[in-house]
C-alpha cells in the first residue's frame, strides 16, 4: 500500500531519531507538523522543500504523495460548476458570494490547493475591510484565518503572508509573537514604513517611550501624516500629556476617524476630566461597531 505524505514524513523523522521539535526548528510550528503527519494539512511547497532537506529525503519522494490521482481529479472535475461559481465571484470581487460558494463545496473539494488559496484571498479581504471599519477583533480573526488557509495549500503567497501578519499584529495587542515573525520576513524590506510603525507600536506597548520617539524621528518622512499624528499622540499619552495628545488626535480625526482613534480621544478626555467629550467619543466607537 502506498504511504501517505504524513506517513512518509513521520517514518523519515522517526528513522532519524528526531522529535517533532527537532524537525520544525523555527521554520514551521509543531502544531503544523503534527497536522501534516496526521494528513489533516497539505504543506506549502516551501514547507515541503524544508522537510525534504531536514529529513534528508528526495523532494520528489514527498511530492509523489500529494499529486492528485485520476480519482481525485475526477472528484474535482465533477464539481466544476461549483468551482466556476467560486472563480466568477472572485473575478468580480464579490467576496461574500465567493465565500458562500466555497462553503457549498464538498469538504474534499474545498480542501483542494486552489480552494485554500482562494479562502486565503477572501479572508484577507475581510480582514482589511474590518480593520478599515475599526472592528479590530474581526480583522484579527480573519487575518488568522487567511494565514492558516495560505499555509495549508501548495500555492502559498508570501506577500499575503506578510500583509496578514502585519494586520494581525496591528489589530491584536496579544500578538507579540507574530510581530517577531513578521519583522523577520524578507518581504518587509519592501514595506519599510509599515515595518517601522510596527516597531514603534511594539515600543509603545512596552512603554519604551524613548525608543519609540527615536524611531519615529528616524522614519517620520516615510510615515503618512495621519499615522504620524496618531503615534506622536500615543507617545504624549504615555508621558501623561493628555491635552497635547488630544490636539493631535483631533487633528488626525479631520483626515478620517476609526475606533482606535476614538478610543484614544475618549481616554484623553477622561483623564482631563472632560466626561462629556469622553461620552461623545465612546458613542462614536459604538457606532463604528454597529455599522
Amino acid at each position: 500500500m502506498d504511504l501517505t505524505l504524513g506517513q512518509k514524513v513521520k517514518n523519515a523523522r522517526m528513522s532519524k531519531g528526531m522529535t517533532q521539535q527537532d524537525v520544525v526548528g523555527s521554520f514551521i510550528s509543531r502544531n503544523m507538523l503534527s497536522k501534516i503527519e496526521n494528513d489533516s494539512a497539505t504543506p506549502s511547497m516551501r514547507t515541503l522543500e524544508y522537510l525534504a532537506r531536514v529529513l534528508e529525503v528526495p523532494l520528489g519522494y514527498l511530492m509523489a504523495s500529494i499529486i492528485e490521482t485520476p480519482q481525485e481529479q475526477s472528484g474535482i472535475y465533477g464539481h466544476q460548476d461549483g468551482l466556476s461559481a467560486v472563480r466568477d465571484a472572485l473575478r468580480s470581487a464579490d467576496y461574500d458570494r465567493c465565500l458562500d460558494e466555497l462553503n457549498k463545496l464538498p469538504s474534499n473539494i474545498s480542501k483542494a490547493d486552489e480552494c485554500h488559496f482562494i479562502y486565503a484571498l477572501v479572508y484577507a479581504y475581510f480582514a482589511k475591510k474590518a480593520q478599515t471599519a475599526g472592528d479590530l477583533p474581526t480583522a484579527a480573526e480573519n487575518a488568522a484565518n487567511a494565514l492558516e488557509s495560505n499555509a495549508y495549500g501548495l500555492y502559498d503567497d508570501r506577500a499575503l503572508e506578510a500583509e496578514m501578519l502585519l494586520t494581525l499584529v496591528e489589530c491584536d495587542d496579544n500578538a507579540a509573537e507574530n510581530l517577531q515573525t513578521a519583522l523577520k520576513l524578507p518581504l518587509l524590506n519592501e514595506l519599510p514604513a509599515r515595518c517601522a510603525i510596527l516597531k514603534i507600536q511594539d515600543h509603545l506597548r512596552r512603554h519604551e517611550l524613548t525608543q519609540a520617539e527615536k524611531l519615529l524621528e528616524k522614519w517620520q518622512e516615510s510615515i503618512s501624516a495621519i499615522a504620524l499624528l496618531k503615534l506622536r499622540a500615543e507617545i504624549l499619552m504615555g508621558q501623561n500629556k493628555y491635552a497635547d495628545a488630544l490636539k493631535l488626535l483631533q487633528e488626525a480625526e479631520t483626515q478620517g476617524g476609526d475606533s482606535m482613534l476614538y478610543k484614544h480621544i475618549e481616554e484623553c478626555a477622561r483623564e482631563m476630566g472632560d466626561f462629556a467629550l469622553a461620552y461623545q467619543y465612546a458613542a462614536k466607537r459604538l457606532q463604528v461597531f454597529e455599522k
